[in-house]
């Protein structure tokens, strides 16, 4: 069955490729100011027929495709604040942070038909986007490791702890609870600490949200109070915080990138759509440039210039001592059979580089302009997409070119990329679109005389 959906959405940036799943970040072709979520689900229990009728219900689903071996599910994206933001950067009253709790248990009642697997997925906190005041959720399911492997024992414990996180993290993160009443608090207490420890008898989402409502409206507001409850609540919270964080941390950091990508492409957009880039909106958002000529064997005259440059700063982790990049690809250079053309000035660096063990680094010499290497035994399929890391150790503009063989003297396509950096000394990520196809290998250069360019984490998807 031929794949629809490329005739439908342009297909912006690849999110996530796996033997089970593909996530692309696109927009519709009708409406290149709408971005969706498109998620390719290969994975056997999501091709069972009661799933994707349930599948077909989701709120957020704004295209439905079976394909032979798989479904597609394209569905849109909330680009507000997130939960944790909005509770961290807003000091809500104990009657704001109820209200959440009651619009997030009275929204998850519509996933209780869903398999407990996925209606795990779906309660997560990582979900969770705050519009003026009102809870929304993102659709996104997101298959890792942990899913696959334990699928298949999900019961609706499981499920109910994801609530009862979700519910410490609303009512406690971030709060005073001097001013609680100790009757209502202490009830809500017990009821999450029941749902994280399985100490209930709920059977669906449904049950939850009722007997939560059954004390809903009983918070009040006495005019002096002790400090029990909230040092009991503090405690209780710090607990959790320590339990929760590396389980959360993935669903999190994902839905995270994906709110990051949407902000990059929007600004891009905006800026096409004004007929370039614009001195206002260099005060604001000063992203690197980046853009392409092409010379395809194939295609010549056809290429249009859709490149762009993904920028996020290194961020310090004080609990780590190291640097952690916000990202979305986590593939490493050490993959690939690398042959270096000019190794006087093309070579591994081991001290520099993105992940794995090494980078390749092109030495710049005024005396030789060209530093090339390539990577051989590549099998490069039709509309595929190259994305790679690079660091530079200046700021002027830098000719970068990409040939692709089929063989060894048959060229399939040329392109020319000029590539300003942001900043000194810092990742940043470029990819484009190729046409070609059956390329084995591909030669990379830098074309400057001056500059000293790293290069990592190359990547190279199929998304047809």
């Amino acid at each position: 069955m031929a794949s629809k959906y490329i005739y439908k959405f342009d297909i912006h940036d690849i999110f996530k490729t796996s033997d089970e799943q593909k996530i692309f970040i696109g927009s519709p072709k009708d409406n290149s100011n709408q971005f969706v979520i498109i998620n390719i689900l290969n994975e056997k229990r999501f091709l069972q027929q009661e799933v994707k009728e349930q599948l077909q219900l989701l709120d957020n689903l704004v295209y439905f495709e079976e394909l032979n071996e798989g479904i597609v599910l394209a569905t849109s994206f909330n680009k507000d604040v997130y939960l944790t933001e909005y509770i961290k950067e807003n000091k809500l009253s104990i009657e704001d942070r109820f209200n959440l709790a009651y619009q997030y248990l009275k929204g998850i009642t519509k996933y209780d038909n869903f398999t407990n697997d996925i209606k795990s997925m779906l309660v997560e906190e990582s979900q969770l986007t705050i519009r003026e005041g009102s809870l929304l959720f993102n659709e996104l399911l997101f298959i890792d490791e942990d899913s696959i492997d334990n699928n298949s024992e999900f019961n609706f414990k499981r499920v109910a702890q994801e609530v009862g996180a979700v519910l410490k993290i609303i009512t406690l993160s971030n709060a005073s609870f001097l001013n609680m009443k100790f009757n209502a608090p202490h009830e809500m207490i017990g009821f999450i600490n029941d749902l994280e420890y399985g100490n209930h008898q709920f059977q669906n989402l449904s049950e939850i949200f009722n007997h939560f409502d059954g004390f809903y409206g009983r918070v009040v507001y006495p005019k002096h109070i002790t400090g029990e409850i909230d040092e009991l609540w503090k405690k209780e919270y710090n607990i959790s915080k320590k339990r929760q964080f590396k389980k959360k941390q993935p669903a999190g950091l994902i839905i995270a990138i994906v709110g990051i990508i949407f902000i990059g492409l929007t600004i891009a957009m905006l800026v096409i759509g004004a007929g370039g880039k614009s001195k206002a909106m260099d005060d604001v958002f000063e992203e690197p440039i980046a853009y392409l000529e092409e010379n395809s064997m194939e295609t010549s005259g056809e290429f249009t210039n859709d490149s762009s440059i993904s920028n996020h700063s290194n961020e310090k982790s004080e609990d780590l001592n190291q640097y952690n990049e916000v990202s979305y690809s986590q593939e490493i250079l050490e993959k690939y059979d690398i042959s270096y053309l000019t190794p006087e000035f093309a070579a591994i660096d081991m001290n520099v580089f993105r992940s794995g063990e090494y980078a390749v680094k092109l030495i710049g010499d005024r005396k030789n302009p060209v530093k090339n290497f390539s990577l051989n035994n590549v099998n490069i399929r039709e509309n595929s997409v190259i994305s790679l890391w690079i660091m530079a150790d200046v700021l002027e503009e830098i000719k970068l070119s990409f040939q692709g063989y089929k063989s060894n003297d048959d060229l399939k396509f040329e392109k020319y990329l000029y590539y300003t950096p942001k900043v000194l000394e810092e990742w940043e990520m470029i990819h484009f679109d190729l046409t070609a196809e059956e390329i084995t290998k591909i030669e990379i250069a830098i074309l400057n005389n001056n500059a000293t360019i790293w290069i990592d984490d190359i990547k190279i998807d199929s998304y047809k």
